[in-house]
């Protein structure tokens, strides 16, 4: 690489993000190889991964970008309102959508390949924390705004969002580990939680 320019291989870096995010989307992870996406760049395989160390590095960094971009396109647009059990759920599911994408027997593969990630290539693992830090910033703004707007009481904006945080990471994690829930039961016991948290909160009582 050293004989490319930098622009050169910007160039090539986000190309090749566009050509896998594109493959991931119609074929799937596990369908999609490294040499298909190189082959479509115009690069070797090799080349490709001078830049992405495995096919898992390359997904995190895909489909991060992709959910920053929500993040930011929506952090104002989440409709208020009393019932926000199914509001935040629907929110999560956009957020979120991109697990489901991948077969649940390879999550465990990209939960290793993130712990890899945070020794070897340090800036990239905390641009991957970071979407999760902005996910949970994104909650806490609106959980401000059901205060101003006088729907729910008094509370620590920012703790009530890392409590909902908490409740989507842990059900992600059953999902992982227990083959028995689908996609559906995740979000159905999401919702569960949050109307369970925000139920004491709401002014009027529950709706």
């Amino acid at each position: 690489m050293a004989r490319i320019s930098k622009e050169k291989q910007e160039e090539i870096y986000k190309k090749i993000k566009e050509v896998a995010k594109i493959k991931f989307d119609t074929l799937g992870y596990e369908k999609t190889s490294t040499k298909v996406i190189a082959k479509e760049v115009g690069i070797a395989e090799g080349t490709l991964f001078n830049y992405f160390d495995t096919k898992s590095e390359l997904f995190f960094e895909v489909f991060g970008d992709e959910y920053q971009e929500y993040l930011l396109e929506n952090k104002d647009n989440i409709p208020i309102s009393d019932n926000i059990g199914e509001i935040l759920l629907s929110h999560t599911k956009k957020v979120i959508g991109f697990v489901f994408k991948v077969p649940r027997s390879i999550i465990g593969e990209l939960t290793i390949a993130t712990v890899k990630m945070a020794k070897k290539h340090p800036d990239r693992f905390k641009k991957l924390a970071q979407y999760d830090f902005d996910f949970i910033d994104d909650l806490t703004h609106y959980i401000e705004r059901l205060v101003d707007l006088k729907i729910i009481r008094e509370v620590d904006p920012r703790q009530m969002s890392e409590i909902i945080f908490s409740a989507i990471s842990y059900e992600l994690l059953m999902y992982v580990n227990d083959h028995s829930l689908t996609k559906e039961d995740v979000y159905k016991n999401i919702k569960t939680k949050i109307d369970i948290l925000v139920k004491g909160y709401l002014i009027g009582g529950e709706k």
